[in-house]
């Protein structure tokens, strides 16, 4: 592979080279690294655990590295059984500041990993304690709060490819340390003579994420960033992305005298294992509205609450039926919309459960709502959460940005009705339709195409650049 670094040999992947992936006999050794991984929880490890609990299908044995001790906010013990048998997982202590930061806030000893401004809540970022630590966190701990992992891993990981080596090399981020782990990794082997291709992996955007300009970043840590991205972006043979608009920005942060950026697309998807059920659903009595995951106040979209204050206080049979359920993390200043509209009676806000139960709670559902970042990145805004939608079938609503990759999927699968962030009328027209089908029994559903967004398949399209990096023909 000639001077696989460039741009030209990038280009060399194109993404219909990413639709079939070479089977193989044996199976090639490729270090995966990554901070989310079981017992974590929530949509980060998705992504990870299910494409190694495939990538053997296409000849390749995953090596996991990832942290031992590490303060997940979201814990699933049940997990840890999707490891697949007899794979290698390498867990290394972190050390962490969110200890310290609990004590600053005065918040004991209560752990959280989720020092971000995204989901820290605009009203709490009020006091001078909250703006304090998000410009430590911002400018003292670049490119996150995790980076106290990067050289101790790269020293570990160097030797230890000594006398385990593999093929290849992927990292998923955020958090970005990860990527930095493996850009230290890959000049330093290459020093020693070994140059290893590397997969960078990006669920969610660096210097383009939508909180970034909330970071309140000095002149020093913002060039840090950008430098350690460009490495990344400049360094890996493949960079990959979950979305069309968001691997298109990406494409244009590449800085002469490298050429443009070619990031290929791999969406999140869902795994055909988890919607294996005993029983067909029992659709639920109330036509509920039912929310899964992370709610921040950039999700906290007032034309909803205006909306369904408007029909709770003129339809009395929309009224009656009406139920509201949110499960997961939610900001108290979206609690407090909703319940400024007058929506307290319809309001049923849950904690995180674990991922199993919650499916089964979905399937239920007669309606499964989908709010996308009010931010400058949302077109690229593509999460697993709607590929799981997809697979289970129930009539999506989406609030989003019109055009965004969101709105493509739910028009190419027919899974759903969509409307912009702030069109009221468009809006009120879907769930009113969503209601009626719930009267009649008839849902509003086709959900058509989405198996080729099945975890088993994503997995054979990493492994097909996988293939192309360490070249299999």
């Amino acid at each position: 592979m000639d001077n696989p670094t460039t741009s030209d040999s990038r280009n060399a992947i194109s993404q219909s080279a990413l639709s079939e992936a070479d089977n193989g006999n044996a199976r090639r050794r490729v270090l995966v690294i990554t901070y989310y991984w079981p017992p974590s929880a929530g949509s980060g490890v998705q992504r990870w655990l299910k494409t190694v609990k495939y990538l053997r299908a296409y000849g390749y044995e995953p090596v996991v590295y990832t942290v031992s001790n590490s303060q997940f906010e979201l814990r699933d013990d049940a997990l840890l059984a999707e490891i697949p048998e007899g794979i290698e997982v390498i867990r290394e202590p972190i050390w962490e500041p969110f200890d310290l930061y609990n004590k600053f806030m005065g918040k004991g000893q209560k752990a959280t990993a989720n020092v971000n401004p995204l989901y820290v809540g605009k009203g709490q970022q009020s006091s001078w304690k909250s703006r304090l630590a998000i410009w430590v966190r911002s400018n003292l701990f670049v490119p996150d709060t995790r980076m106290f992992f990067i050289n101790p891993s790269v020293a570990y990981l160097a030797n230890y490819l000594k006398e385990q080596p593999v093929e290849a090399i992927v990292s998923t981020g955020p958090p970005h340390s990860m990527h930095v782990i493996a850009l230290k990794l890959k000049r330093l082997l290459k020093k020693q003579g070994v140059n290893l291709p590397w997969l960078a992996d990006f669920r969610d955007p660096w210097t383009q994420i939508g909180f970034y300009q909330e970071l309140k970043l000095s002149g020093f840590a913002r060039r840090k960033h950008e430098t350690l991205e460009q490495g990344v972006l400049t360094e890996a043979e493949a960079v990959v992305a979950v979305s069309h608009a968001m691997a298109a920005d990406m494409d244009t942060l590449v800085k002469p005298p490298h050429k443009p950026l070619k990031t290929l697309v791999i969406h999140n998807g869902y795994d055909e294992a988890d919607f294996v059920f005993d029983a067909e659903p029992k659709p639920d009595e109330k036509f509920t509205i039912t929310y899964v995951g992370m709610l921040g106040y950039p999700r906290n979209h007032q034309v909803f609450w205006q909306v369904l204050q408007d029909l709770v206080q003129t339809n009395e049979d929309f009224a009656e039926a009406l139920q509201l359920h949110f499960y997961g993390k939610v900001d108290p200043v979206v609690q407090e919309s909703a319940q400024t509209f007058g929506l307290t009676p319809w309001l049923d806000f849950r904690a995180y459960q674990p991922h199993h139960q919650i499916l089964e709670t979905q399937r239920s559902s007669q309606v499964l709502l989908l709010m996308i970042d009010r931010v400058n990145n949302a077109n690229g805004i593509l999460t697993g959460k709607i590929f799981e939608y997809l697979a289970l079938r129930r009539p999506i609503l989406c609030i989003g940005p019109e055009g965004g990759d969101a709105q493509q999927v739910l028009i190419d699968t027919g899974a759903g009705l969509f409307s912009g962030y702030y069109d009221a009328a468009m809006l009120k027209d879907n769930i009113l339709a969503l209601f009626a089908a719930y009267q009649s029994g008839t849902p509003i559903c086709q959900s058509k195409g989405y198996q080729q967004y099945s975890r088993k398949a994503l997995a054979g399209k990493f492994a097909a650049v996988l293939d192309w990096l360490v070249g299999v023909s």
